[in-house]
């Protein structure tokens, strides 16, 4: 049942939604790491959520400053640490 719900919202996220998240933890993204962003996740969603996110990481690590990657990691952890008894 989650499924079904986070298919359908990462089907409607915007790279306006991912700037607003960011921001809200201290994370400012320009329109190319958005775009970037954005298509990550809505190729490899389900990766990301319920697989072995090594190989989108270690490309992210590559796509984005040292800084903005490791904050990015700590909240994909935060996360998927938070919500994990959901998923």
């Amino acid at each position: 049942m989650y499924e079904k719900v986070i298919k359908n919202y990462v089907e409607k996220i915007t790279t306006s939604d991912i700037e607003k998240f960011g921001k809200t933890y201290g994370i400012h993204l320009d329109n190319n790491e958005l775009k970037t962003l954005s298509a990550i996740i809505k190729k490899d969603w389900k990766t990301i959520i319920y697989g072995n996110p090594s190989g989108i990481l270690n490309n992210l690590k590559e796509k984005f400053d040292r800084d903005k990657y490791q904050q990015i990691e700590l909240l994909y952890t935060k996360f998927k640490a938070k919500y994990k008894n959901y998923l």
